[in-house]
């Protein structure tokens, strides 16, 4: 199984504006991309285990604004997330999905676009869920997990989502920009 991300965003403005944003503990990595690495994570239904980052300072700023990663899961799946924060805002793309045998999904996230593929098959599905009124636009993520984290202490429950799984993901993306510094492949701890 592939698992894959292609972020294409417009972030010159904000690099230049807070540069220390992308660049404390975990760099662009944690603060920028770690959404799209839970997914690619999720998606392989594995633990990654070793990552290699080519990344570059298109700005001349310390931040590394454009990149490729691989990942190396525990179950044989490999991941791979290209992308870019210097993109006009009329070129931005945010695409995230998985390949194996039967068959691709992809998720556009600024589309509100899944599309699936059946192995065998060139035609592509298309859901499209209908828009929400939201009062936490453009992160209704962030809403729902204060709200359900709250619940969880008010029922004494446990969360949804492990703490392990944070605990990995900051993992992966301090990893991610060890070997954006290093040019070496690194082992996600």
């Amino acid at each position: 199984m592939i698992v894959f991300a292609q972020v294409i965003r417009d972030k010159c403005g904000a690099i230049m504006k807070k540069p220390e944003r992308y660049t404390a503990p975990g760099g662009v990595f944690s603060e920028f991309l770690c959404h799209y690495l839970d997914l690619m994570t999720w998606f392989s239904q594995g633990k990654a285990i070793t990552i290699s980052a080519d990344c570059g300072r298109q700005l001349g700023t310390e931040v590394f604004d454009h990149g490729a990663l691989g990942i190396a899961y525990s179950n044989g799946a490999m991941g791979i997330l290209v992308y870019s924060m210097l993109s006009s805002r009329s070129g931005e793309a945010t695409v995230v999905g998985a390949i194996g045998t039967e068959g691709r999904f992809e998720v556009d996230l600024l589309r509100n676009e899944l599309r699936l593929f059946s192995s065998g098959s060139a035609d592509a599905q298309c859901i499209r869920p209908e828009p929400v009124d939201h009062p936490n636009l453009p992160y209704p993520g962030s809403f729902e997990q204060i709200v359900s984290f709250a619940d969880c202490i008010r029922r004494q429950a446990p969360p949804r989502v492990p703490g392990e799984v944070g605990r990995e993901l900051v993992a992966l993306t301090l990893a991610a920009d060890k070997s954006a510094k290093t040019s070496a492949k690194v082992t996600v701890l």
